[in-house]
């Protein structure tokens, strides 16, 4: 009888994560809770609305008991709300809080004019209004935001930014050429990616014992010639590459190419192609991508890109130098050659490269203020009139001012500077359709922060001056204004909800421009490996890649709130926290556990089960047992690439696997303190007690109060994980 665990969340005895399992309640079961613990953690399940609880073992028996038993209410999703009131505005008395996945409403139907009906026809024109608007203290808020980050170390930014101005780097013409026949030497050298670095050779056959030590993972000898792979007799036309039969033939020559010359530079795409067919290399005396040569045109336009980003760029746009720093080939935005071209494509570097540096989300970078003057309704009605030379003699006067008045204003000359293609100072809906096709275009639009007066606020005024323009329609045009009047919601939400802005004119921030500033992605600030399928040898520069976070706000609700306010408690009595991890990237989970499974031997290289990635995350193209173009494992190297990326890592504890980690839920923080385990100070837990911090158990229980549970709390483990705090205790 099989005994395979079923997954579900526990249903136990009594309130208590050690107590024990009576059943299991499987995902999208329904229940109502019933009497709650002392603690508030834990409730009795006090009817089960739907689905059915499942045995804790297949094939086992329910315990009749699981019907009542206890359930840990923070692994419940919480069922819909009932909304407060219909029609109206709404101020929740504490903010919600939401996270990825989590339903918040329904898209509505948005009807024009021509649409309109008495009943609306549901799935005609779905759509979502969002809008991301802050008050007059921004700017010195982005300011300050800047100001620290110049106090950040240099390079440990997470954007890579090329700055408008910036000049972009083609690779050096070859200069030399190594024949389709010549013999070619891989040189080690610390270069990576688009070119690698090569002597010529030159064929021989020698004899084994002259060769020295052989290097089975560079198929070195000792003397510097490198193996052909062919294993020759006494006479030259006696070859094999089989070794086990060159050693029952005693065979005691090798073919060799003894390198000669100075080391020279060939493309790396071109070097794996001459493997295959004989073709002519063509070569570089000195590396081919050098600051130096950077060249117009200049980039008209900042380009902003994270390392998720770059590390998608295909293995040929990637290149690291033998001083060891990262370049990539990047697009980015120019002024318009003589064909219409407005894209410039060439080579960054990381390091010395003119306004091109790694820089950090608070640098805010490519955002700029721009404002619009406080244009009206008049005036842009007017505007589109004069345009379309629809003005009378006695209005032209006064058109061709409010014409001037938009034209002037810094927002829209910055929009016509982007968008108004053929100059007649008119967005046409073809050159907005040809404005947001073009990705490096629209990332510089998302990243303006614009300042006029909402739609959801002003006066009757502004309207009401439109109404001697208004030639026909005049009753759709009154209808209208009361419909408008019903959707100024502004003054409203001033009143109920502190600190928001008392004035609509405010500062409008394009929502996808702030996510893709700040975001971190398990992302954010992670990077992917996708080199196109290609697979990269285990080693440390994986441990560069899909970073954690550290930022509290990464973690997911309801612990987000429960470490929140223990940390608040704790930094009231005092005690200082240093977080190391919060949310934790699946495919980072995945190279710490098996660089600590390979480097202790508990699973060989070649034996590591590859990363599946799940609800599209980036994958994880890496070569644990370093196998040769013969698909032959070296084990000794592998093993040694492990130990030094956990080493790297640096992990502290136990390590859990991807997928089942909290750390990648959003739901673990790996955290230490000062005083260590906050000892020598007083704590107001959860339920208003001051705790004096005497031991670790004292901290412990203090952070469980609040639903921040220790590695430790449930009970001993085998593993330690000392900076471990979770949502479980897992």
């Amino acid at each position: 009888m099989s005994t395979a665990k079923v997954i579900g969340l526990n249903i136990r005895k009594e309130a208590s994560g050690r107590s024990a399992k009576l059943g299991l309640l499987p995902r999208g079961a329904r229940i109502e809770l019933g009497e709650r613990s002392k603690d508030g953690k834990w409730a009795r399940i006090g009817k089960v609305v739907s689905g059915q609880i499942a045995p804790v073992q297949q094939n086992g028996a329910v315990d009749p008991a699981a019907a009542t038993g206890w359930v840990f209410i923070g692994e419940l999703d919480q069922g819909a709300a009932q909304p407060e009131a219909f029609d109206e505005v709404v101020a929740p008395a504490k903010p919600v809080a939401m996270s990825a996945g989590e339903f918040v409403g329904y898209i509505g139907e948005y009807q024009q004019h021509v649409d309109a009906l008495q009943a609306p026809v549901r799935g005609r024109r779905p759509l979502l209004h969002l809008e991301v608007f802050t008050g007059e203290d921004v700017p010195a808020f982005i300011e300050k935001c800047r100001q620290y980050a110049k106090t950040l170390p240099a390079g440990s930014g997470t954007l890579f930014v090329v700055e408008k101005g910036a000049k972009l780097v083609q690779p050096a013409q070859p200069n030399g050429e190594i024949g389709a026949n010549d013999g070619v030497v891989p040189v080690e050298s610390k270069a990576t990616g688009a070119w690698a670095q090569v002597k010529r050779g030159t064929t021989q056959v020698m004899d084994r014992g002259k060769l020295g030590d052989y290097n089975s993972a560079s198929k070195t000898y000792k003397s510097g010639a490198v193996f052909t792979g062919w294993f020759v007799g006494a006479q030259d036309g006696q070859r094999t590459q089989d070794e086990a039969e060159s050693k029952r033939l005693g065979y005691q020559r090798r073919e060799v190419m003894i390198p000669s010359g100075q080391p020279l530079w060939v493309e790396r795409a071109a070097l794996d192609a001459r493997a295959k067919a004989c073709v002519p290399l063509k070569t570089w005396s000195e590396y081919p991508l050098r600051v130096a040569n950077a060249g117009d045109p200049p980039v008209t336009l900042t380009r902003v890109m994270s390392k998720t980003e770059l590390e998608r760029t295909p293995a040929n746009g990637r290149a690291t130098d033998p001083d060891g720093n990262r370049w990539w080939r990047v697009s980015a935005r120019r002024d318009p050659d003589s064909s219409g071209n407005t894209t410039a494509v060439g080579w960054a570097c990381e390091k010395g490269h003119d306004k091109v540096s790694w820089q950090s989300p608070w640098a805010w970078p490519g955002f700029e203020f721009v404002e619009e003057g406080e244009i009206e309704p008049v005036d842009q009605w007017s505007t589109m009139l004069y345009r379309m030379g629809m003005a009378n003699d006695e209005e032209l006067t006064d058109f061709k001012m409010r014409a001037d008045k938009v034209d002037k204003s810094a927002l829209l000359q910055k929009l016509y500077e982007l968008i108004d293609t053929n100059k007649n100072w008119i967005f046409e809906p073809h050159e907005l359709r040809a404005a947001m096709r073009q990705p490096l275009l629209a990332q510089a639009l998302s990243r303006i922060i614009s300042r006029y007066e909402s739609e959801w606020g002003g006066e009757d005024a502004k309207w009401d001056a439109l109404d001697p323009l208004v030639l026909d329609g005049k009753p759709e045009w009154q209808a209208e204004k009361l419909r408008i009047k019903g959707l100024r919601w502004w003054p409203q939400v001033a009143a109920k909800v502190k600190d928001f802005p008392s004035s609509p004119l405010a500062f409008h921030i394009h929502p996808i421009g702030l996510i893709e500033n700040f975001y971190s992605q398990p992302s954010s600030t992670a990077a992917s490996t996708d080199t196109g399928g290609a697979r990269e040898k285990s080693g440390v520069q994986w441990v560069s890649r899909f970073m954690p976070s550290a930022a509290i706000s990464d973690l997911k609700d309801p612990f987000r709130t429960s470490v929140t306010n223990f940390f608040n408690a704790l930094a009231t009595a005092g005690v200082a926290r240093n977080i190391n991890t919060t949310l934790r990237p699946p495919q980072r989970s995945y190279l710490m556990y098996y660089a600590r499974e390979v480097s202790t031997g508990r699973i060989a290289p070649d034996k590591v089960p590859a990363f599946v990635p799940q609800d599209g995350d980036a994958p994880v193209n890496i070569d644990w047992a370093h196998l040769d173009s013969a698909g032959k494992p070296n084990l000794t190297a592998a093993k040694q690439a492990a130990k030094e990326m956990d080493a790297k890592y640096g992990a502290a504890g136990a390590i859990g696997m991807a997928y089942r980690s909290n750390h990648n839920k959003g739901q673990a923080i790996d955290v230490s303190f000062t005083p260590g385990w906050g000892i020598g100070k007083s704590v107001v837990d959860a339920n208003g007690k001051t705790v004096a911090i005497k031991s670790k158990q004292d901290l412990l229980n203090v952070g469980a109060s609040y639903g921040v549970y220790h590695w430790t709390y449930h009970g001993a483990k085998s593993k330690s994980d000392e900076p471990h705090w979770s949502l479980t205790g897992n």
